[in-house]
């Protein structure tokens, strides 16, 4: 799969959910908030997934017991910033209709991967890539109505 033809999958999906959303009578902000949190989502979930997947294949191809030290710590990396990103892709919805949960955990989630690619960012485009988005995500997030901050 081609990055473009991702990139037009994911902004496809993004939109169907934003003019749903907004067509449920949601507000414009938080079918906005449901729609970036989807994004977000996808996007670290599909390169994640690509990563490890990598890795695996790597792994498979050289023969390298799962011991190896280097191989182990991007599986994990991988695993560990999968996670959030599925958790900003299954709370999209409830975000998209102003819930305050959704809206604290999709913000938790967002922050988890802030702090994991955020140091990697200088020596990695790719996790640059998914830095700005979970700044992005933030920055919506706390923009929404009910402010995921207020009563944390």
């Amino acid at each position: 799969m081609t990055p473009v033809l991702m990139l037009l999958i994911v902004a496809g999906i993004t939109t169907a959910v934003g003019f749903r959303a907004h067509r449920n009578g949601n507000s414009g902000i938080l079918a906005v908030s449901g729609a970036v949190s989807l994004t977000s989502g996808l996007v670290t979930t599909l390169l994640l997934t690509a990563h490890i997947a990598s890795v695996w294949l790597r792994i498979a191809a050289v023969h390298t017991p799962l011991i190896d030290v280097e191989q182990f710590a991007l599986l994990v990396l991988g695993f560990t910033i999968l996670a959030p990103g599925l958790v900003c892709v299954s709370q999209a919805g409830a975000i998209a209709r102003g819930e305050l949960h959704a809206q604290k955990r999709t913000l938790a989630a967002t922050i988890i991967i802030l702090g994991l690619t955020l140091p990697i960012s200088p020596m990695e485009p790719l996790a640059a890539v998914l830095t700005f988005l979970s700044l992005t995500n933030m920055m919506v997030l706390l923009m929404s109505p009910t402010r995921a901050l207020a009563s944390i």
